[in-house]
């Protein structure tokens, strides 16, 4: 039996519609009258053990499948915002505006109408400096992204149980035969 199978359930789903196949070939054998069924107690626990199962994993796993495209998508957004952001640090609107018309918008609405058209009239290809009062303004929109993004990050780790593991970078997981010393 291949894992894919018996991790996804569907070893149990095969083994139950066999089940069924087997003790349904003969229905005129069928008669309640007689004490004569199609299926003994157990098989019918059994078959209803393993669609819970089976429904069970399938849940589990759509759950899964759908937190990971949330994180996907929110990964894309936080990339163009942080694109944005790197564009009107160094001082390129105007090529932000050219190489992606569609993003205007998100930047606007990210940024903020005002200071995106403050930042528009700067002098072009020219880096913000630290003195600038909109550089602070920027840098604050980028705390505010990277402060968003690490609550997000950590809630996604708490839904979906990671657990962070520290590294000793001195340990390489190998152990040295210790020598004997006399």
């Amino acid at each position: 039996m291949r894992v894919f199978e018996k991790t996804f359930g569907i070893d149990g789903l095969e083994n139950l519609v066999k089940t069924f196949e087997k003790n349904l070939q003969n229905p005129d054998e069928y008669d309640p009258s007689k004490n004569k069924f199609n299926f003994h107690q157990d098989d019918l626990e059994k078959s209803i053990k393993s669609l819970k199962d089976f429904k069970t994993r399938h849940n589990a796993i759509y759950v899964r499948i759908q937190e990971t495209y949330d994180v996907g998508n929110k990964m894309a957004y936080y990339a163009k915002l942080q694109m944005i952001l790197d564009f009107h640090f160094r001082g390129e609107q105007a090529k932000f505006e050219q190489l992606y018309p569609h993003l205007i918008d998100t930047a606007k609405m990210n940024i903020g109408n005002d200071l995106y058209e403050l930042l528009g009239q700067g002098v072009p290809s020219l880096p913000l400096s630290k003195e600038d009062p909109n550089y602070v303004k920027l840098m604050s929109k980028y705390n505010d992204l990277i402060s968003t993004f690490r609550s997000q990050a950590e809630e996604h780790k708490i839904k979906v149980g990671i657990k962070e593991e520290t590294v000793d970078p001195n340990d390489s997981g190998f152990k040295l035969k210790e020598e004997k010393t006399e």
